[in-house]
């Protein structure tokens, strides 16, 4: 009789405004469940964080997990898959199984009679079913530790704070309107002067050539 063999895999990914304290969070309900990071990584684009674990969770830890994490970031998508793996695990016991007999059939016949080369030859293929036998014990003792976890799949994304970035923008904007504007009033009074200035040079010029004339009518 085969105990059920599954496994439970969340696939979990949050927004936040504040990373590190959200990080903190995270690594301390970790501990409190006695998971186990099996995986993590972090990256940056456009200076906003990401990241990204892997967390093995008892099955019998894995709800209160999951709700307790609901309760310490802002979810915005959760896929959660149950496998059934117990015909697989079945798969690999049978077949273990069938190599151990068929390990024993050769062994019984060491105790025959017979040639040394053919004695050496049953050896050889003694030991490539052994090596077999092992690889499969091997397999099975990594199913079962993989299968004593549910698996956490979560990514952490940071985020621009909305209400601070209108606020930066809307100051921008008033920055930009009052250096446009600012530079407008300088434009005008600029020409302004510069118009001024014409009109003195302009009214000079006119000044002298009207006294020329009257002085050389006069001569």
């Amino acid at each position: 009789m085969f105990d059920q063999k599954y496994e439970m895999i969340a696939d979990i990914s949050a927004n936040t405004r504040n990373f590190a304290d959200d990080k903190k969070n995270i690594m301390e309900l970790i501990e409190k469940s006695n998971a186990v990071i099996q995986m993590e990584s972090s990256s940056m684009v456009s200076e906003l964080r990401t990241l990204n674990l892997t967390i093995g969770v008892h099955p019998a830890n894995f709800d209160v997990f999951i709700e307790e994490l609901e309760g310490k970031i802002s979810i915005i998508k959760m896929d959660i898959e149950k496998r059934d793996k117990t015909s697989e695990y079945k798969n690999l016991k049978a077949g273990k199984l069938s190599l151990e007999k068929t390990r024993d059939a050769l062994i019984a016949l060491k105790s025959r009679p017979g040639k040394i080369e053919e004695m050496v030859e049953l050896e050889y293929k003694i030991l490539e079913f052994e090596k077999q036998i092992k690889d499969y014990g091997v397999s099975l003792g990594e199913f079962d530790v993989e299968n004593e976890f549910c698996t956490v799949q979560l990514k952490l994304y940071e985020e621009i704070d909305a209400d601070a970035f209108l606020f930066f923008r809307k100051l921008l904007d008033s920055f930009l309107w009052a250096a446009g504007s600012y530079a407008l009033i300088v434009l005008i009074i600029f020409l302004a002067g510069l118009g001024t200035l014409i009109i003195l040079v302009v009214s000079e010029k006119v000044r002298k050539f009207y006294l020329d004339m009257v002085k050389n009518r006069k001569l």
